[in-house]
Protein backbone atom coordinates (compact mmCIF):
# COMPACT_ATOMS: atom_id res chain seq x y z
CA UNK A 1 0.00 0.00 0.00
CA UNK A 2 1.24 3.23 -0.60
CA UNK A 3 -1.04 6.28 -0.34
CA UNK A 4 -0.53 9.81 1.53
CA UNK A 5 -2.93 9.43 3.95
CA UNK A 6 -2.31 6.19 5.29
CA UNK A 7 0.74 5.25 7.56
CA UNK A 8 3.31 3.26 6.37
CA UNK A 9 3.98 -0.29 7.49
CA UNK A 10 7.57 -0.56 8.46
CA UNK A 11 7.27 -4.12 9.93
CA UNK A 12 5.89 -6.84 11.52
CA UNK A 13 6.59 -9.53 14.75
CA UNK A 14 4.92 -12.99 14.32
CA UNK A 15 6.77 -14.26 16.90
CA UNK A 16 4.07 -13.54 19.48
CA UNK A 17 0.54 -15.11 20.07
CA UNK A 18 -1.27 -11.60 18.86
CA UNK A 19 0.58 -10.37 15.75
CA UNK A 20 1.90 -6.86 15.93
CA UNK A 21 2.09 -4.58 13.21
CA UNK A 22 4.84 -1.52 13.40
CA UNK A 23 3.94 1.72 11.49
CA UNK A 24 5.72 4.93 10.93
CA UNK A 25 5.49 7.39 14.04
CA UNK A 26 2.47 10.10 13.81
CA UNK A 27 4.33 12.94 15.04
CA UNK A 28 1.83 15.87 14.94
CA UNK A 29 -1.19 14.25 17.26
CA UNK A 30 -4.50 12.75 16.24
CA UNK A 31 -7.85 14.19 14.79
CA UNK A 32 -9.28 13.74 18.46
CA UNK A 33 -6.73 15.98 19.61
CA UNK A 34 -7.24 18.91 17.16
CA UNK A 35 -11.16 19.10 17.75
CA UNK A 36 -11.97 17.92 21.52
CA UNK A 37 -9.24 20.42 22.67
CA UNK A 38 -9.21 22.96 20.02
CA UNK A 39 -9.71 25.78 22.41
CA UNK A 40 -5.73 24.78 24.13
CA UNK A 41 -3.39 28.04 22.28
CA UNK A 42 -1.18 26.11 20.34
CA UNK A 43 -4.10 24.82 18.09
CA UNK A 44 -5.16 26.96 15.06
CA UNK A 45 -8.33 26.72 14.92
CA UNK A 46 -10.61 24.17 12.74
CA UNK A 47 -12.87 26.13 10.42
CA UNK A 48 -15.16 24.60 8.15
CA UNK A 49 -12.90 24.65 4.78
CA UNK A 50 -10.08 22.30 6.95
CA UNK A 51 -13.03 19.70 8.44
CA UNK A 52 -14.09 19.21 4.78
CA UNK A 53 -10.34 18.83 3.61
CA UNK A 54 -10.35 16.39 6.26
CA UNK A 55 -13.21 14.34 5.26
CA UNK A 56 -12.74 14.62 1.53
CA UNK A 57 -8.78 13.18 2.41
CA UNK A 58 -10.09 10.13 4.81
CA UNK A 59 -12.53 9.13 1.97
CA UNK A 60 -9.91 8.95 -0.54
CA UNK A 61 -7.79 7.01 1.78
CA UNK A 62 -10.40 4.61 2.69
CA UNK A 63 -11.74 4.54 -0.78
CA UNK A 64 -8.35 2.95 -1.54
CA UNK A 65 -8.46 0.28 0.45
CA UNK A 66 -11.74 -0.20 -0.49
CA UNK A 67 -11.33 -0.54 -4.41
CA UNK A 68 -7.41 -0.77 -5.56
CA UNK A 69 -6.83 -4.02 -3.99
CA UNK A 70 -8.62 -7.24 -5.97
CA UNK A 71 -8.52 -9.18 -2.58
CA UNK A 72 -10.17 -8.04 0.34
CA UNK A 73 -7.53 -7.00 3.42
CA UNK A 74 -7.98 -6.41 7.13
CA UNK A 75 -7.24 -2.71 8.14
CA UNK A 76 -7.32 -0.48 11.03
CA UNK A 77 -10.81 1.51 9.98
CA UNK A 78 -9.76 5.51 10.37
CA UNK A 79 -11.04 6.34 13.70
CA UNK A 80 -11.28 9.87 14.85
CA UNK A 81 -9.31 9.43 18.41
CA UNK A 82 -5.94 7.16 16.98
CA UNK A 83 -6.74 6.75 13.58
CA UNK A 84 -6.69 3.05 14.25
CA UNK A 85 -9.02 1.55 16.83
CA UNK A 86 -11.79 -0.60 14.79
CA UNK A 87 -10.65 -3.56 13.74
CA UNK A 88 -12.62 -4.82 10.54
CA UNK A 89 -12.49 -6.81 7.60
CA UNK A 90 -13.40 -5.07 4.08
CA UNK A 91 -16.67 -6.58 2.52
CA UNK A 92 -15.43 -5.70 -1.32
CA UNK A 93 -15.79 -9.09 -2.67
CA UNK A 94 -17.30 -10.86 0.02
CA UNK A 95 -20.33 -12.99 0.01
CA UNK A 96 -20.58 -15.19 2.32
CA UNK A 97 -20.51 -15.17 6.06
CA UNK A 98 -17.39 -17.93 6.33
CA UNK A 99 -14.12 -16.19 7.07
CA UNK A 100 -11.85 -17.03 4.24
CA UNK A 101 -8.85 -19.54 5.71
CA UNK A 102 -6.20 -15.93 5.67
CA UNK A 103 -8.82 -14.39 8.17
CA UNK A 104 -8.76 -17.61 10.55
CA UNK A 105 -5.11 -18.38 10.37
CA UNK A 106 -4.60 -14.84 11.99
CA UNK A 107 -7.47 -15.95 14.63
CA UNK A 108 -9.45 -12.83 14.15
CA UNK A 109 -13.13 -13.16 15.35
CA UNK A 110 -15.86 -13.54 12.29
CA UNK A 111 -19.01 -11.92 12.56
CA UNK A 112 -20.03 -10.51 9.66
CA UNK A 113 -23.20 -8.60 11.21
CA UNK A 114 -20.79 -6.96 14.32
CA UNK A 115 -18.19 -6.13 11.23
CA UNK A 116 -21.23 -4.24 9.50
CA UNK A 117 -22.32 -2.43 12.80
CA UNK A 118 -18.46 -1.57 13.68
CA UNK A 119 -18.28 0.03 9.82
CA UNK A 120 -21.27 1.83 10.13
CA UNK A 121 -20.54 3.20 13.73
CA UNK A 122 -17.21 4.38 12.58
CA UNK A 123 -18.46 6.38 9.38
CA UNK A 124 -20.02 8.30 12.38
CA UNK A 125 -16.61 10.63 12.10
CA UNK A 126 -18.19 12.43 9.85
CA UNK A 127 -20.74 13.95 12.45
CA UNK A 128 -18.07 14.21 15.14
CA UNK A 129 -16.05 16.25 12.65
CA UNK A 130 -19.08 18.50 12.47
CA UNK A 131 -20.33 19.03 15.74
CA UNK A 132 -17.11 18.42 17.39
CA UNK A 133 -18.68 16.02 20.15
CA UNK A 134 -17.29 12.51 21.62
CA UNK A 135 -20.17 9.84 20.54
CA UNK A 136 -20.74 8.79 24.19
CA UNK A 137 -20.49 12.18 25.88
CA UNK A 138 -22.75 14.49 23.66
CA UNK A 139 -25.28 16.81 24.60
CA UNK A 140 -27.71 19.85 23.01
CA UNK A 141 -29.35 22.88 24.54
CA UNK A 142 -32.25 20.56 25.67
CA UNK A 143 -31.41 18.41 28.55
CA UNK A 144 -32.69 14.87 27.53
CA UNK A 145 -30.49 14.72 24.34
CA UNK A 146 -27.79 13.02 26.32
CA UNK A 147 -29.96 10.25 26.86
CA UNK A 148 -30.23 9.88 22.70
CA UNK A 149 -27.63 7.53 20.51
CA UNK A 150 -25.36 10.07 18.95
CA UNK A 151 -26.82 9.63 15.42
CA UNK A 152 -30.11 9.86 16.79
CA UNK A 153 -29.28 13.17 18.44
CA UNK A 154 -27.65 14.72 15.02
CA UNK A 155 -31.05 13.34 13.33
CA UNK A 156 -32.78 15.09 15.55
CA UNK A 157 -31.36 18.64 15.27
CA UNK A 158 -31.22 17.87 11.27
CA UNK A 159 -34.99 17.43 11.17
CA UNK A 160 -36.16 20.16 12.84
CA UNK A 161 -33.82 22.65 11.28
CA UNK A 162 -31.36 23.25 14.50
CA UNK A 163 -28.16 21.84 12.79
CA UNK A 164 -26.33 25.28 13.96
CA UNK A 165 -26.85 24.76 17.84
CA UNK A 166 -24.83 21.19 17.41
CA UNK A 167 -22.45 22.57 15.15
CA UNK A 168 -18.61 23.21 17.32
CA UNK A 169 -18.56 26.91 18.00
CA UNK A 170 -15.01 27.24 16.58
CA UNK A 171 -17.17 26.53 13.00
CA UNK A 172 -20.03 29.24 13.64
CA UNK A 173 -17.79 31.93 15.11
CA UNK A 174 -19.59 35.10 14.83
CA UNK A 175 -22.53 33.50 12.36
CA UNK A 176 -22.23 31.26 9.03
CA UNK A 177 -23.13 32.87 5.87
CA UNK A 178 -25.25 30.99 3.25
CA UNK A 179 -22.88 28.97 1.73
CA UNK A 180 -21.36 27.81 4.62
CA UNK A 181 -24.43 26.94 5.57
CA UNK A 182 -25.26 24.98 2.26
CA UNK A 183 -22.13 23.11 2.80
CA UNK A 184 -22.95 22.06 6.72
CA UNK A 185 -26.18 20.88 5.27
CA UNK A 186 -25.02 18.93 2.50
CA UNK A 187 -22.21 17.23 4.50
CA UNK A 188 -25.23 16.25 7.27
CA UNK A 189 -27.14 15.00 4.65
CA UNK A 190 -23.94 12.33 3.66
CA UNK A 191 -22.98 11.90 7.20
CA UNK A 192 -25.90 10.26 7.76
CA UNK A 193 -26.29 8.25 4.74
CA UNK A 194 -22.99 7.05 5.29
CA UNK A 195 -24.57 5.82 8.78
CA UNK A 196 -27.39 4.08 7.40
CA UNK A 197 -28.18 0.61 8.47
CA UNK A 198 -29.34 -0.10 4.98
CA UNK A 199 -26.48 -1.23 2.46
CA UNK A 200 -28.79 0.16 -0.31
CA UNK A 201 -28.85 3.66 1.32
CA UNK A 202 -24.88 3.64 1.74
CA UNK A 203 -22.95 5.32 -1.01
CA UNK A 204 -19.48 4.14 -1.91
CA UNK A 205 -16.36 5.93 -0.88
CA UNK A 206 -15.43 6.87 -4.56
CA UNK A 207 -19.30 8.74 -4.16
CA UNK A 208 -18.44 9.93 -0.65
CA UNK A 209 -14.90 11.29 -1.93
CA UNK A 210 -16.69 13.08 -4.72
CA UNK A 211 -18.80 14.31 -3.02
CA UNK A 212 -16.64 15.90 -0.44
CA UNK A 213 -14.55 16.95 -2.83
CA UNK A 214 -17.38 19.03 -4.69
CA UNK A 215 -18.12 20.92 -1.28
CA UNK A 216 -14.37 21.57 -0.64
CA UNK A 217 -13.97 23.30 -4.19
CA UNK A 218 -17.55 24.99 -4.37
CA UNK A 219 -16.86 28.73 -3.57
CA UNK A 220 -12.52 27.98 -2.68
Amino acid sequence: MSHKNILKLIGCCLESEVHILVFESVENGTLADRIFRSYEPHFEPLLLAHRLKIAMELANAIAYLHFKFPRPIVFRMVDVYSFGVLLLVLLTGLKTHEPPSWITETRLNWNLEHVVKKYIGARENLLILLTGQRVGCHSGPETEDENLSFLAFVKKYFGNNRLDEIVDPIIVGDGLCLEEKQKIQAFTELALKCASESAEDRPTMIDVAKQLRQMYCSGM
